[in-house]
């Protein structure tokens, strides 16, 4: 008898012990769930829009990106070109100043204010500045693969529109197609042909441009090649600095001078190499133009224009040490040649007439003294 009191006992015990120690448990254990709009928001109030052949491009992300932006607002002399205040802050290693645009305007009979920033080609509008800071962010973390945002983008102009390309410095430079290959390369003159091949399109047909600090895709200022092909080389200029990939890292040369055109020429002068072809636009053209000195020769030949041979020349210019001819007008862009002697630029300016069918025999142009004609 006191043994069946025992066990009954002992099984209450235990049957009370595991209410004591699971159920609160089960009750008290951690509660994640969405967090909800503030009540009497609207979807409108925090819009992020992709516009159409927009050069950004949502993108497959392998684990969260941390972002952490604060705001900073424009002392009212600083706001100038609509620009009323800057987002700014550091996400991963790059550095964001994005500017913010504020206008007042009428909705149902209300006037409010309303604030727009653009992220790589995406609009984000707000009515509040901090709201526009939140909306800011998801385009951030949008843009971005792997952590990181892109820094480079390829484009090819279509009638349809503009086909872009992000590129984003991983482990090697690396183009995502969607639903398509991971293309990759330690050299973007590499993998610029390698998305040529994948677009089935000749190289040169593709742009190329940055990820600035406000996060706007900026164009390059000049771009370098060569006869032989083994040269390319687009140059960026951005807070002072002229900017350009080398290798899988970005090389920075300060423009010290005020001159972008002669901190190129001297900072760049192991990239110019003999028979350089240079490409400008921007204010590389007004710049060269007003730093390059006449040297008294010029280049004279015959092209073929309309079916017709038309005589043509010239001059020769001379800009720290090299020796330069430029192939178009007074209007932008313009494209160059810099040699280190006058017969190497005679022959790449032939070689480069020939290349686009201006002239037969890219042996057949001459130098002389300027202002004589044949």
């Amino acid at each position: 008898m006191h043994s069946v009191e025992l066990v009954i006992g002992l099984l209450a015990f235990g049957f009370f012990l595991v209410l004591w120690v699971i159920l609160p448990h089960r009750l008290h254990r951690p509660q994640h769930r969405m967090a909800s709009a503030p009540e009497g928001a609207t979807a409108e109030e925090t819009p992020t829009r992709i516009l159409e052949g927009s050069p950004a491009r949502v993108s497959d992300q392998l684990e969260p990106a941390e972002t952490s932006l604060g705001l900073r607002i424009s002392p009212s002399t600083e706001r100038r070109d609509g620009v009323w205040g800057v987002l700014e802050g550091e996400f991963e290693a790059r550095r964001i100043a994005l500017p913010i645009v504020m206008e007042r305007i009428r909705t149902d009979g209300v006037l409010q204010e309303r604030y727009t920033a653009w992220v790589g080609g995406v609009q984000c509008q707000h009515t509040t500045p901090y709201g526009l800071k939140k909306a800011v962010e998801e385009a951030l973390q949008s843009l971005t693969y792997a952590g990181q945002l892109p820094v480079y983008s390829f484009a090819l102009s279509k009638p349809t529109g503009m086909q872009m390309a992000p590129v984003y410095r991983l482990k090697e430079w690396q183009v995502m197609e969607p639903e398509g290959p991971i293309l990759s390369a330690g050299d973007l003159k590499v993998l610029r042909e390698r998305v040529a091949d994948l677009w089935e399109c000749p190289a040169e047909a593709l742009e190329i441009y940055r990820l600035s600090e406000a996060m706007s895709w900026i164009p390059p200022v000049a771009v370098l090649t060569d006869p032989e092909g083994g040269q390319w080389t687009p140059v960026f200029l951005e807070g002072g600095c002229l900017i350009y990939p080398d290798g899988l890292s970005e090389s920075v040369v300060p423009v010290a001078s005020g001159s972008a055109w002669e901190a190129l020429l001297l900072g760049l002068r192991a990239r110019i190499r003999d028979r350089c072809i240079i490409d400008l636009s921007g204010p590389l053209v007004r710049e060269a133009r007003e730093s390059m000195m006449g040297s008294g020769y010029q280049l004279r030949g015959f092209v073929i224009r309309s079916g017709w041979l038309q005589p043509v020349s010239w001059p020769i210019y001379l800009d720290c040490g090299w020796w330069i001819a430029l192939l178009d007008g007074d209007g932008e862009p313009i494209r160059g040649i810099l040699a280190s002697d006058r017969e190497s630029l005679r022959g790449s300016m032939g070689w480069l007439l020939a290349q686009e069918g201006s002239i037969r025999d890219p042996t057949a142009l001459r130098v002389g003294p300027q202002g004589l004609h044949e």
